[in-house]
């Protein structure tokens, strides 16, 4: 199962959804830009990847 896990991330880290910085996983260019859709309003929803 984790590599599973591993497979599904290094997909969305090709796909420019996440990003690795050392031993954690940050959201990158795709999911930046559609925070900036809303016109600069928060949804209150907020996703973190730290590991």
């Amino acid at each position: 199962m984790p590599s599973t896990v591993y497979r599904v991330l290094r997909q969305l880290e090709a796909d420019d959804w996440i990003e690795q910085r050392g031993n954690s996983w940050h959201p990158d260019m795709k999911p930046r830009m559609l925070g900036n859709v809303g016109g600069g309003e928060s949804s209150g929803r907020n996703i973190e990847l730290d590991w």
